[in-house]
């Protein structure tokens, strides 16, 4: 080698101790024997490589999640509230929504510009406005008026043919205990006493228009005012033609209608009276609402879902077209406290019959704090409870997070049905502050909770001697938790997935060399036993 005779010696003996500790001899290739059996082994170990390989990687790449539970010490003031709620039975004129907390903030009907009301026929009502606590009433003598009936009293037996004998009726659903009924009805008989008088310029025989009046109370009528969902006294409905409305502007069949309407739930359009409680603005509309059906010098024309008719040309219309049910949804800036989210029908210019109020209503979406990306909302209602906490989807263009299969997306949602009278929904909710910290960003502080919901027997009181019962409601009670919930998001260390990664490989190729190893032995035993050296 050129190398000096010491300098040789020394790298020969340092070759020999290396060698000596050498863990992975060579077995010479010709000293070695391959088998089909050793062939089918190593194809099945690489199989199973690769498959624990793959496996082991995706572990890696996947997000982990640690949750940990602490004190929460946060000082946010304001905790916001998500809701989408639907109520079928109770109009948007009436839903109130209402919040109160324990430290004595109490806002009745929130005019707030974040909440909005939509109809069941698909129509804007508007924003959760508070309606005009200044009802215009006018002075129509009492002496005179409130003896006198010019009105025709209708009952549940005669109705059905007068409204049909008739081109446009008029008619006052009321109650004579309701105080609002007995200050209108001295107005409602002298508006009636025009309108039956008048003739249009140059018109003869009978108009075919007439005011008439319903009384609520009496079992008959009772059954009749539920069939035309009377749900506040008074309430002055519209009659065309012999019956309510029931089809669109453009005269759509049952079927058209419901494709162009997608939101409505019951083929029931109303057209009630909105405008002054003054003789002349009554009258000036029934004469606008006889001229808009009859065609009487302007073309003929039926008000369309979400519209109306204009009484005294001031541009508002006087009355509206809609059916009964509404859509509440919006957000809620409140206290950081316990408190009440209260849906209920409210009006300063009526009066509601409990018994007539079904407060049955469908949960689309209810949550805390900011709306969270689809990754961390998915989990924190998977993980924390968050019942209702899936989006809605019916104004961002998605999906509902539960649909019945056949039904349009306004069934979506968890339903709370009211099967008798008088029943309040009370959902009693734990808030749960939860902190969440995305992979990569910053902490997002936000909210999960907990939900038990219950029904009852509305509340009743003694006035005059008798029972009264106070109009169903939905309440939504929330408490906040003294504790935090943090969950962060990381992934493996590397040395995690290279030492995961090691074990495999050596595990499988240790396992398919002993499996190997069986095998052969097992055969070798065949053979000798076959050639009787068995022993």
């Amino acid at each position: 080698t050129g190398l000096p005779p010491c300098r040789s010696m020394t790298a020969l003996f340092a070759a020999t101790r290396i060698r000596a500790v050498d863990f992975y001899r060579r077995v010479p290739k010709d000293l070695t024997e391959a088998s089909v059996a050793g062939g089918i082994t190593s194809l099945l170990a690489v199989v199973i490589l690769l498959v624990l390989i793959v496996t082991q990687t995706l572990n890696y790449l996947a997000i982990q999640r640690q949750t940990d539970i602490i004190v929460d010490t946060s000082e946010d003031a304001i905790l916001n509230i998500n809701f989408n709620v639907t109520l079928p039975h109770v109009s948007c004129e009436w839903a109130s929504v209402d919040l109160v907390d324990v430290i004595g903030h109490k806002r009745i009907n929130i005019t707030d510009r974040t909440v909005h009301k939509y109809n069941l026929d698909g129509s804007y009502h508007a924003p959760a406005a508070k309606e005009d606590t200044h009802v215009h009433y006018g002075d129509s003598p009492l002496d005179h008026y409130g003896n006198t009936r010019h009105a025709v009293e209708l009952t549940g037996d005669t109705f059905p043919k007068f409204v049909a004998d008739y081109k446009v009726v008029i008619v006052n659903f009321h109650a004579p205990w309701c105080p609002h009924c007995q200050r209108l009805s001295p107005i409602y008989e002298h508006a009636s006493e025009i309108v039956h008088s008048w003739k249009p310029p140059g018109f003869t025989g009978d108009t075919s228009l007439r005011m008439a009046t319903v009384d609520c109370t009496t079992p008959l009528n009772g059954r009749l005012c539920r069939k035309h969902q009377i749900q506040a006294f008074p309430s002055v409905r519209v009659f065309r033609e012999g019956t309510d409305i029931h089809k669109d502007a453009t005269n759509d069949d049952h079927r058209e209608l419901m494709e162009k309407h997608p939101f409505l739930v019951l083929p029931m359009l109303h057209e009630s009276y909105e405008g002054p409680r003054t003789a002349a603005a009554m009258s000036d509309f029934a004469k606008q609402v006889w001229k808009e059906t009859t065609g009487w010098g302007l073309q003929r024309a039926l008000p369309a879902p979400g519209g109306g008719t204009d009484g005294d040309g001031d541009g508002k219309h006087d009355s509206k077209v809609a059916t009964k049910g509404c859509m509440i949804e919006g957000t809620l800036a409140a206290s950081r406290v316990p408190g009440k989210l209260i849906i209920a029908p409210h009006s300063s210019g009526h009066s509601f019959n409990p018994e007539l109020i079904n407060i049955t209503h469908t949960i689309h979406h209810f949550s805390f704090g900011p709306k969270l990306p689809e990754r961390m909302g998915r989990y924190l209602r998977e993980g924390m409870g968050g019942a209702y906490a899936r989006p809605s989807g019916v104004h961002q263009g998605g999906g509902y997070w539960r649909a019945r299969p056949g039904h349009r997306g306004m069934d979506a949602g968890v339903v709370f049905a009211s099967e008798v009278q008088h029943i309040t929904h009370e959902h009693y909710i734990k808030v749960v502050p939860t902190m969440y910290q995305a992979l990569g960003g910053f902490p997002l502080d936000t909210y999960g909770y907990t939900v038990n919901s219950y029904k009852y027997e509305a509340a009743t009181n003694m006035r005059a001697g008798e029972v009264h019962w106070e109009a169903p409601m939905v309440k939504f009670s929330y408490d906040l938790m003294p504790m935090k919930v943090v969950v962060r998001e990381h992934r493996k260390p590397v040395i995690e997935w290279l030492t995961g990664l090691s074990a495999i490989i050596g595990g499988v190729y240790t396992c398919m060399q002993i499996v190997t190893s069986l095998i052969g032995h097992v055969n070798d035993m065949y053979k000798k036993m076959s050639l009787g050296k068995l022993g």
